[in-house]
């Protein structure tokens, strides 16, 4: 056999070796993160506005009750698996909101259980921001992004649903709801279907930015398996796709949440002036 073709095997060899080593780091499952609990959250409770569609009335009594627990903060921690490429990687993160106001949330990818990539994407006093390996976006495309992003978890902190002043539900059919939300000066807007016989939602769709590019593109997020935490049931599996790629691209399962607790550790205190 000649040299050129023994080094063209021994290549080879290595790159099935490096692929084999890089596809198992991404099949181990990552440890949770930790969250502790500073106490045993309180609530008030508050009545549904008058007028709701019967979906819409029927998902709030579900998940809520007769009346709504108000949530003001939520932390939450989660596992799943993002595509890069043709690849899954596991990932985790920790999350923290003012429902319908701000959130925060840490995302790293890991390698051998180990982080090897970790993202920030934030959308704090109306300011959308992605950090990735130490390099930031901001700019008006991703600041709709996030606040629709916002919108869109506030399935896992229901009352802001039912008792932030600045939405409304408008009917859309006979199972879906349109959620009209507030964005900067204006509006913005969610469609949330409904299942015909457990009457929870199964997602929300809208019209969202991705990255850089110049025009909206349809952005779902599907909702699964519903878990009741304190006073409130939350799905704790969603799944997220663009409408022109053929699946998910992101896979969420959460493992703990925590209302009512201090997040001014990563999101600062309201400003009462706006």
């Amino acid at each position: 056999m000649s040299p050129v073709w023994i080094v063209a095997l021994v290549l080879l060899g290595v790159l099935a070796l490096v692929s084999v080593i890089i596809w198992l780091g991404l099949r181990m499952e990552p440890e949770p993160l930790e969250l502790l609990q500073d106490k045993e959250p309180e609530f008030e409770y508050a009545s549904f506005a008058s007028g709701l569609s019967i979906p819409v009335r029927r998902y709030f009594e579900l998940v809520m009750g007769p009346n709504a627990a108000v949530i003001n903060t939520t932390t939450l921690i989660g596992r799943g698996k993002m595509r890069l490429g043709p690849l899954w990687a596991p990932v985790r993160f920790r999350a923290s909101y003012r429902p319908g106001k701000e959130f925060h949330r840490m995302m790293e990818i890991l390698w051998f259980g180990r982080p090897v990539l970790k993202g920030l994407d934030t959308y704090l006093d109306r300011v959308g921001k992605l950090v990735i390996a130490g390099k930031a976006q901001t700019g008006p495309a991703l600041d709709q992004a996030q606040n629709l992003a916002l919108w869109g978890e506030g399935i896992w902190m229901p009352s802001v649903f039912a008792l932030d002043p600045g939405v409304r539900w408008e009917q859309h059919g006979e199972y879906t709801a349109r959620l009209v939300i507030p964005f900067e000066e204006s509006e913005d807007e969610l469609i949330m279907d409904f299942c015909p016989e457990s009457g929870l939602p199964e997602g929300f769709s809208a019209r969202r930015y991705r990255g850089q590019e110049p025009h909206k593109t349809g952005w779902k997020i599907n909702f699964g398996d519903w878990r009741r935490f304190g006073p409130v049931l939350i799905p704790i599996r969603c799944s997220v796709r663009w409408e022109d790629e053929r699946g998910p691209w992101l896979h969420l399962a959460v493992d703990d949440v925590h209302y009512n607790e201090d997040v001014s550790s990563v999101i600062p205190p309201l400003n009462p002036a706006k």
